[in-house]
């Protein structure tokens, strides 16, 4: 399933999800340390969150436990095999993105959750870049929350919600 939110409001809603995932809550009697890792979070800003010397670093620095077959299942779909000994800071926006989305699928989430993330792309890029995500999210029973202010991206959505004020209108 593909959900595709306009921006105004959705500072408050990702506040709260911030704030839930890193407590040390339980929701449906379940540990939210268990949860945050079926979600997740592909921010606007990608470079700045760089910190690692390579791609293949940067893919598997936040994964705390991985199969070795699953990162190069991923690697090979995304056609990143070339990339993987790069400073990841050279990689396009596009590229970086990917990168993040590669690194977040490799944790197995139910949620990937995109805030701006496209909004710096290239209509060409972030077409391509939305057209697979929609295939990924059928072929992996993945929900894709994309957070956009950009209504013509609201056509790869399978439901969409508009927020202002603070309410789904």
């Amino acid at each position: 399933m593909e959900i595709c939110l306009t921006k105004n409001g959705i500072y408050d809603i990702m506040n709260k999800i911030n704030i839930i995932i890193g407590g040390f809550m339980k929701l449906n009697n379940q540990n939210i340390k268990k949860i945050r890792n079926l979600i997740g979070y592909i921010p606007n800003n990608i470079e700045d969150s760089i910190i690692m010397d390579t791609v293949e670093e940067e893919i598997t620095s936040s994964v705390f436990k991985y199969k070795k077959q699953d990162l190069e299942q991923l690697i090979k779909k995304f056609n990143f095999e070339h990339l993987l000994k790069r400073n990841p800071k050279t990689l396009s926006g596009g590229e970086q993105q990917l990168m993040y989305v590669i690194s977040s699928l490799l944790k197995h989430p139910k949620i990937l959750i995109f805030d701006k993330a496209f909004s710096m792309l290239d209509n060409l890029m972030k077409d391509k870049i939305l057209k697979m995500l929609k295939k990924l999210s059928k072929e992996e029973n993945i929900t894709i929350i994309n957070i956009t202010n950009e209504t013509e991206d609201v056509i790869y959505g399978d439901n969409i919600a508009i927020i202002t004020d603070k309410k789904i209108i």
